[in-house]
């Protein structure tokens, strides 16, 4: 069975998680900042095969677009909760 690393990131009010292995990175939660792409440099990935998005709160969501408008990333899947139907300004 294969190693799996979680690496948590303290944003905001919450955090960021990096859950990867050497065949998949799930990110859960991605706050605004430079935090999530810097450990993403920091662990060498450039391809993440799942974000997940729990809720539609600044500190879950506002770093997804910047992950998306990185061409240095490749993001396969996005899963956004129902929440994010909520009215936020992100």
């Amino acid at each position: 069975m294969a190693s799996v690393e979680f690496t948590i990131l303290d944003v905001c009010h919450g955090n960021s998680t990096i859950i990867h292995s050497a065949n998949n990175v799930v990110i859960v939660g991605a706050a605004p900042g430079s935090t999530v792409q810097g450990a993403l440099e920091s662990l060498q990935i450039e391809k993440i095969d799942s974000i997940i998005i729990s809720n539609a709160d600044a500190d879950h969501v506002a770093g997804v677009v910047a992950l998306l408008m990185d061409d240095e990333i490749e993001v396969s899947k996005v899963y956004v909760n129902s929440d994010s139907a909520k009215k936020t300004k992100i």
